[in-house]
C-alpha cells in the first residue's frame, strides 16, 4: 500500500499532505497559518512552518498552463520590489514584476482578476519584449505585424523600464 500511494515511511508524510501544505501556504497569508491549519486539518502537527518552507522551496514550478481566452483585451500592471542582497558584493537589485489579466470578475464584496498571470523579468532580454514573448506564450497573444500608435507606445515604455 506504502508504494502504491508513494509514501517513504522514513519521509513522514504522504505526498499528497505535501501537496495540500503547499496549496495553504501559497494560497494563505504565511508558512506558519499554513502549519496551523494542516494541524487543524489532521488532528496533530504533522509538519512545522519551516518544513513547509523547504518544500516549497523544493516544489517543481509549471511554467505554463494553457489558458482560457477571453477576449483581446489584457491589462497590464508593471512594479518593481527592491531587494537586498545579504553576503554578496551586489547590494541590491530591482526585480521586475508585471501582473496581466483580461479584466475582473465581481465575487460578492470582493473583486478578482480574470485570467491573471504574474510575469518576474529574469532575462537580459528587454522588459516590454519579454512581456511580449510570455503574453504569446502564456495567452496565445498574436502580435501586429505593423507599428500602430499603441504599439509605439508600448515600444517606447521600454526605455523607461530596461
Amino acid at each position: 500500500m506504502d508504494a502504491f500511494l508513494q509514501f517513504e515511511g522514513a519521509h513522514g508524510v504522504s505526498p499528497l499532505l505535501e501537496e495540500t501544505a503547499i496549496h495553504l501556504a501559497v494560497t494563505g497569508s504565511s508558512y506558519r497559518q499554513a502549519a496551523q491549519s494542516l494541524e487543524k486539518l489532521v488532528g496533530y502537527a504533522c509538519m512545522s512552518h519551516e518544513t513547509i518552507r523547504q518544500l516549497i522551496v523544493e516544489a517543481e514550478v509549471v511554467e505554463h498552463r494553457e489558458m482560457e481566452k477571453k477576449g483581446r483585451v489584457f491589462f497590464i500592471e508593471a512594479d518593481g520590489l527592491y531587494v537586498k542582497r545579504q553576503r554578496s558584493r551586489i547590494k541590491g537589485k530591482e526585480e521586475k514584476i508585471v501582473t496581466i489579466h483580461q479584466g475582473w470578475e465581481k465575487n460578492g464584496k470582493r473583486v478578482s482578476l480574470v485570467n491573471r498571470r504574474y510575469y518576474v523579468h529574469q532575462t537580459n532580454e528587454p522588459i516590454w519584449e519579454a512581456v511580449e514573448n510570455f503574453l504569446i506564450k502564456e495567452y496565445g497573444y498574436d502580435p501586429p505585424r505593423r507599428l500602430g500608435r499603441h504599439q509605439w507606445r508600448w515600444r517606447a515604455m521600454d526605455h523607461g523600464l530596461s
